[in-house]
């Protein structure tokens, strides 16, 4: 997976995430990815991104996790996209 795609994956997980009706949606795209043997991970701005995936019940469908709180330089910085990418190819 690419950064581009890997950029427009977390806009649509973002949207999943706002909506909890939609994640039957949502497990049927990761299953899709994990059974394509990749890893899947999620990177937001966001400081609480953890508790908002727990609360409607989609943290169990990332590997990996990086937010906020992991990164000092913000979006629009590729900083968060590339933590995750340093993630995926050290697991």
């Amino acid at each position: 997976m690419d950064l581009v795609q890997f950029g427009e994956l977390q806009k649509d997980v973002h949207l999943v995430a706002k909506f909890k009706s939609s994640s039957k949606w949502c497990n049927r795209i990761t299953d899709w990815i994990k059974g394509c043997g990749k890893k899947l991970a999620l990177a937001s701005s966001s400081k609480n991104s953890v508790r908002v995936l727990e609360k409607v019940n989609l943290l169990q469908l990332f590997d990996c996790v990086v937010d906020g709180t992991m990164i000092s330089r913000s979006k629009p910085d590729q900083e968060i996209v590339e933590k995750a990418c340093q993630w995926s190819l050290k697991s």
